[in-house]
């Protein structure tokens, strides 16, 4: 984990984006997202035993700290669960808001939740469009019995997979990510597809939601 770490870290430049005592000042500060942090916080891993209220503390004061450093941005659900996966790999609470940062600021996260979501927009219309070259059957199936990918797709790339996924599974996807870019989502998604397409192509709408919900507890993916 430490060296898996230290990789990310690297990858980000984060010794170069690094800036001291900005999130000291940052964290403690009040933001007019502090409300909606504050009730997501305990929402997020709920399940999870290593995630207790030390975990929480150091997730809303992230969260917080962030939503003031760009104003612009804030804070959007979806971002709780970024940066709790990053507080489960990370030991240090400053390091995990500073990989945060560069993965929003540089790898351009920032995109999916600005207002009216114009990148998540763009990768959704370029997710329909490799669906179709790549599982046009699938993609018919979905049509038949009306499974939207906004229903699956939100969640997926909103949390870069952390609330979709088993723990271990999205280690291996955000090396990706990390190392090669935010681009790694849709081919994760087109992949994951690929692999549960004959099991999915049997099931109806309320199944495949069903299915989808369950992949994060059950390693079927």
């Amino acid at each position: 984990a430490e060296f898996r770490w230290q990789v990310w870290k690297a990858s980000l430049r984060y010794e170069d984006r690094y800036v001291p005592n900005v999130y000291h000042e940052l964290r403690g500060q009040y933001s007019r997202w502090t409300a909606l942090i504050n009730i997501d916080t305990p929402r997020t891993f709920p399940e999870n035993e290593d995630f207790g209220p030390e975990k929480q503390k150091a997730l809303s004061s992230i969260l917080n700290a962030y939503s003031k450093l760009n104003e612009d941005i804030g804070y959007c659900q979806g971002m709780n669960y970024v940066v709790g996966f990053l507080l489960l790999v990370a030991d240090d609470e400053e390091e995990a808001f500073w990989v945060f940062v560069c993965l929003m600021e540089y790898n351009n996260l920032k995109g999916f939740f600005q207002d009216k979501f114009p990148l998540l927009r763009r990768y959704l219309a370029a997710f329909d469009q490799l669906i179709v070259d790549e599982l046009p059957d699938l993609r018919d199936h979905f049509a038949q019995h009306q499974v939207q990918p906004a229903v699956y797709l939100h969640q997926w790339f909103l949390t870069l997979f952390v609330s979709a996924l088993p723990q271990d599974t999205v280690l291996v996807i955000w090396d990706g990510i990390v190392c090669e870019g935010l681009q790694t989502v849709l081919t994760v998604a087109i992949a994951l597809l690929t692999g549960l397409k004959s099991v999915l192509l049997h099931m109806t709408l309320e199944n495949i939601l069903k299915f989808f919900r369950a992949m994060k507890q059950n390693d079927q993916a």
